[in-house]
């Protein structure tokens, strides 16, 4: 048995077995103490971690106290107040698994700091997707209501990664609160819904070459270069690898981006930017 100190709270890891196992069993308990020293609350977080997302050289995800650092402005006073008192935190660095595939149907969680990006797996193997979240942002929202298991790791992409993991019956607790919180969280899932809709939308109408150079728009927004191979980008594109590489060529003989390696493509982002501007204009006449 150990424990870990926050700042307000005390993490009691009270059983570990199976270290050598494929998986392992953690049970934690989360006691929270108010001013008196009283505990006030107490629930399960993790259970059956995978080694593989025991982060960098094998150590469990750090849990951490809440920061002041940490407080987003769209939340209001009530609503950050109750989330330090029930809500888990975690910081992560870059490539670290913050949730685990499957890992649980009664939470969901918000980025407060850096970024995460889903990772699908099929067949057994992590598939990346290009989805990236940022601070301020929902995870595994729809998955929380409708009592459904993350279908999808959630990796922390640069070196400082904090997020809260909130459980059902307290987010709901909190939606009754506050109007806020529950705007909050309602944007939030019409942002993820009106997103999808426009790679449907673009799937259906635009061709792969420019729905290519849009997503790789998006991901540079969040990373300096392509670090995807093109088997990966294929799968994120739902096209065979035959149909990203032609259309990796072609972007290529544009001079909007370069494959240095197996799985690395710089970007020049002002050339693709401009020419997808001209694509747009060219629909328009």
């Amino acid at each position: 048995m150990r424990f870990e100190r926050g700042a307000t709270k005390h993490v009691e890891i009270i059983g570990r077995t199976g270290l050598l196992a494929p998986y392992h069993d953690i049970a934690v308990r989360w006691p929270f103490y108010g001013e008196d020293r009283e505990r006030r609350y107490t629930y399960p977080v993790r259970k059956h971690r995978s080694q593989s997302s025991l982060g960098l050289r094998g150590q469990i995800l750090r849990i951490v106290g809440s920061q002041p650092e940490d407080r987003l402005t769209v939340l209001s006073d009530v609503a950050w107040s109750y989330i330090q008192a029930r809500g888990a935190f975690y910081e992560a660095t870059d490539g670290e698994t913050i949730l685990e595939y499957g890992e649980t149907d009664d939470h969901l969680l918000i980025i407060l700091s850096g970024k995460a990006t889903l990772v699908y797996i099929q067949n057994g193997r992590p598939s990346p997707t290009a989805i990236f979240r940022k601070a301020g942002e929902v995870l595994h929202h729809a998955g929380m209501h409708l009592q459904m298991v993350n279908p999808f790791q959630i990796v922390a992409v640069g070196d400082s990664t904090r997020v809260v993991m909130i459980d059902r019956a307290s987010v709901y607790e909190l939606i009754g609160q506050d109007v806020q919180f529950a705007e909050f969280l309602f944007k939030d899932l019409s942002e993820r819904f009106m997103v999808s809709l426009s790679y449907l939308r673009e799937q259906r109408q635009e061709p792969l070459i420019i729905r290519l150079a849009k997503r790789i728009r998006t991901i540079i927004r969040h990373q300096e270069s392509i670090e995807f191979t093109q088997s990966e980008l294929a799968d994120i594109m739902a096209v065979t690898r035959i149909s990203i590489s032609k259309a990796i060529k072609t972007l290529e003989e544009e001079g909007l981006l370069k494959r240095e390696e197996r799985s690395l493509i710089s970007v020049d982002r002002e050339k693709l930017d401009a020419w997808l501007r001209a694509q747009e204009e060219d629909d328009k006449e």
